[in-house]
């Protein structure tokens, strides 16, 4: 235990000295309200906290658990969601007081929150609701044939929380339903339950006296089917780590099972669990911080008849990383899990309060048939339910660290022969990410919130191609594809998106499951220029509709000599960076680069006019972003009052990197387009012309600096007698303060009048008066007999003066 304590040590000082995260940066990145990326929004003004949704067998209705409501929401056609019945419940007035009694809130803790949503058969649907702090559980006609709960038929104790926003899990298996939750009013009671059995199926829980539970935080649950009565559910909660030694709390994951045949012993663990075992889930690398904390997990199950290769894929954060916001997701096997539950177990040791490995019994923990064994086995039974070894993840490391996002929620896809994630930040961030062999690639970020809030549920719809996601602001319908946006062969196969492919005969990206020839892919490496030449693509605009009638930039700009230019280009994703083929090597005597290469500002010189091409390179891919002709105004008339508004609009679309500025020499320009000029219109945001606003300023002063006159030697001249005068200043003082200095430094003496002036005759007293009126002790100089003399001469002339004064 000491060991496995340091070993825990150790691990923990090489991750803070080594920073072993990676930094992930999403391809493309989709803001608030962004129209190229669809998002389907349902908020009903009157209904809040939407947190709880369920999808009903054909998927094509989605239930929504709100407060006081529940919501019927049809989804039959895509991209539409729309209201179809509301079934009202709200607490009683009588609860609500009792709960303002209790110290609650009344604004925003006594309410009816609905947080248990499951079908319980064909025609009916089990829910649960905190009921103002008293939680209640009803049945509910899912053909809609009643528009309210008339009254509420079972007591929600240890089946929902009391508390709105206190995590629970719960899942109903052959109409009895499973639930980790609180079954106290004060949150201290823990439990694991089985309730609705049939009658000689009694209702289970854990034994909360031998802590089986410490303090934990439910996050999932979910039914692995087995042989006949091997039928088990797993879940999934953290808690604290009593077996570890630390000075503060640590936290573990943990899963933790149940058989559903199980009925408690007959006079040991009567109505009690005789199955429950759990251990620990670890999401670590060799050397780096654990991810101790667990937050969500999705089951990925294997193919029918193949149970041992289903997968959980989690969500985890480090308790010390709290404040950083880093995570990882990892994925477990049921096979190990399986393999770890038939192992050894720990015991508490009662003497010294530390867990030891037991790893000779006579019986194995966990197995589904220990109900009717002897009363000595289950009392051994009842002690033992701590798995001794970790379950460690899929290639003993994560599949992804993030330093900057902190995920709290995840599902998980198979398409083909890749694994989709789609992970949701606490941030209101989406992001979907594809698995590769070594390694990991984020497709695409689409902010769905404009604030962090409670995110309950995310759940993924196959049938439908899409993500529901359930918070406060209402539920988001997110399309698992966007190929539309994707506008050229090139930008196509460098999404590296399983869900979209480029179809070579008609020239689009398009979905992959919507057609039955063969499309253009290559998600593990995104070589484009393997599949696709050296092209332009087209620019994303807002309306969608107007893609396909939208070229690169390519235009000319006919201007005056000293106009300040600015040239815009926009980089094809985050993980592409700029570069710029200019008409002269001598432009940069005249220009300057802003926003990584995004932005080119410049006074219109001879030099400066001729072809500018802007390029974006990724993955060694070049695709041309935009082309510009600076023509001088009087070369080619013109219509008075033409303008290129579409050289001054910014197109703003992610950052760029590596910065990087190619100059082709007049002899090496590249090929030129003869394309017509024309007026081009481009409304801009209040940020654009913000920007705009500023650019005009900087390139007005790069403009009157050329222009005005030169002032430059007469500043020199200026400046060198400034000099001059301040090394005259600096002379005098030193020379007045060396002087002072000497005059306090020089020696007391006489002149030749018989006055005693300091300095000269005599040597500087060093020791005082003795008590006799008119003798002096004085130090004799080591000169000898004429400094003696000199000293007698001085005191022979200042007593002869003393005499005469009398």
């Amino acid at each position: 235990m000491i060991l496995r304590t340091a070993n825990w040590c150790i691990c923990l000082q090489l991750a803070l000295l080594q920073g072993l995260v990676s930094d992930l940066t999403p391809r493309l990145t989709f803001s608030i309200h962004d129209q190229s990326r669809l998002v389907v929004h349902f908020r009903g003004s009157e209904y809040y906290n939407t947190t709880t949704l369920l999808l009903n067998n054909d998927q094509e209705i989605l239930f929504v658990g709100a407060r006081d409501a529940i919501l019927v929401v049809n989804i039959s056609q895509p991209g539409i969601m729309k209201l179809r019945n509301v079934i009202s419940w709200e607490a009683s007035p009588i609860k609500k007081q009792e709960c303002v009694m209790k110290g609650k809130n009344s604004m925003t803790d006594c309410f009816n929150y609905i947080r248990v949503l499951l079908p319980l058969n064909e025609t009916s649907l089990y829910v649960c609701g905190t009921y103002a702090f008293s939680p209640m559980c009803a049945y509910v006609d899912s053909r809609f044939h009643s528009n309210s709960i008339d009254m509420a038929i079972d007591d929600g104790k240890g089946r929902c929380p009391f508390d709105p926003y206190q995590r629970h899990t719960a899942i109903i298996v052959d109409g009895e339903l499973y639930a980790g939750t609180v079954s106290n009013f004060q949150g201290s009671e823990p439990a694991i339950s089985r309730y609705l059995g049939e009658p000689n199926r009694m209702g289970m829980k854990v034994d909360n006296a031998l802590g089986w539970l410490q303090d934990p935080t439910f996050i999932n649950s979910v039914l692995i089917r087995g042989r006949h009565g091997e039928d088990r559910v797993y879940f999934f909660f953290s808690e604290q780590g009593k077996e570890y030694d630390f000075v503060e709390k640590y936290t573990v994951s943990r899963i933790a099972q149940v058989c559903t045949s199980d009925v408690g012993g007959v006079r040991v663990l009567q109505k009690r669990w005789t199955t429950f075992v759990k251990a620990e889930i670890s999401c670590v690398s060799p050397g780096e911080m654990p991810f101790n904390v667990i937050h969500d997990v999705f089951t990925l199950h294997g193919p029918r008849g193949t149970a041992d290769e289903t997968l959980f894929y989690g969500v985890f954060s480090s308790q010390w990383y709290g404040v950083t916001g880093q995570s990882a997701v990892c994925a477990f096997n049921l096979k190990q899990v399986k393999e770890v539950f038939n192992g050894n177990y720990k015991k508490l040791d009662r003497d010294t309060q530390r867990w030891v490995s037991k790893p000779e019994i006579n019986v194995k923990p966990g197995k589904c048939d220990l109900n009717n064994t002897l009363d000595s086995i289950l009392t051994l039974v009842k002690e033992t339910f701590l798995a001794d070894e970790r379950i460690k993840p899929e290639g003993s490391r994560p599949l992804l660290v993030s330093r900057k996002d902190r995920y709290k929620k995840i599902a998980v896809h198979k398409v083909q022969t890749y694994t989709v994630l789609f992970l949701l930040t606490e941030n209101g961030a989406l992001h979907k990410v594809v698995l590769l062999k070594n390694d990991v690639h984020i497709i695409e970020e689409i902010q769905l919130f404009s604030k962090p809030q409670a995110v309950e549920n995310l759940i993924l719809s196959p049938k439908k191609r899409a993500v529901f996601v359930g918070s406060s602001e209402g539920i988001f319908q997110v399309p698992f594809s966007n190929c539309s946006v994707y506008q050229s062969c090139g930008d196509c196969i460098l999404a590296r998106d399983p869900f979209c492919g480029w179809d070579v005969s008609h020239n689009i990206c398009t979905e992959t499951d919507l057609h039955e020839r063969n499309l253009v892919q290559d998600i593990e490496n995104g070589n484009a220029s393997k599949h696709c030449s050296t092209q332009s693509i087209k620019p994303r605009m807002k309306n969608v509709s107007s893609l396909k009638n939208k070229n690169m930039i390519d235009e000319t700009i006919t201007v005056t000599m000293y106009q300040p230019v600015t040239l815009n280009c926009s980089v094809a994703s985050q993980k592409a960076y700029l570069k710029w083929e200019l008409p002269s090597k001598k432009i940069h005597s005249y220009a300057f680069f802003k926003d990584n290469n995004r932005t080119i500002v410049f006074i219109t010189t001879k030099d400066t006019l001729g072809e500018f091409k802007c390029i974006s390179v990724e993955n060694g891919f070049e695709q041309f972003q935009a082309r510009y002709i600076v023509k001088e105004k009087d070369t080619i008339p013109f219509p008075a009052g033409h303008t290129s508004n579409r050289a001054q609009a910014v197109t703003q679309y992610g950052e760029t990197s590596q910065p990087e500025t190619t100059v082709t020499g007049e002899s090496g320009t590249s090929e030129m387009y003869n394309i017509p000029e024309q007026d081009i219109t481009v409304n801009l945001s209040k940020k654009d012309e913000a920007f705009f606003k500023s650019e005009k300023q900087d390139t007005e002063t790069m403009k009157q600096t050329i222009l005005q006159k030169s002032y430059y030697s007469e500043f020199v001249t200026v400046m060198v007698l400034l000099t001059i005068a301040v090394i005259f200043i600096v002379l005098g003082v030193v020379s007045l303060w060396y002087q002072r200095n000497r005059e306090k430094a020089r020696v007391q003496g006489c002149d030749a009048t018989g006055k005693v002036v300091p300095g000269e005759c005599c040597p500087q007293e060093q020791v005082p008066f003795t008590e006799e009126k008119g003798q002096i002790s004085v130090q004799v100089d080591q000169k000898g007999a004429e400094v003696e003399e000199m000293k007698n001469k001085c005191l022979s002339t200042s007593n002869g003066k003393q005499k005469t004064e009398e």
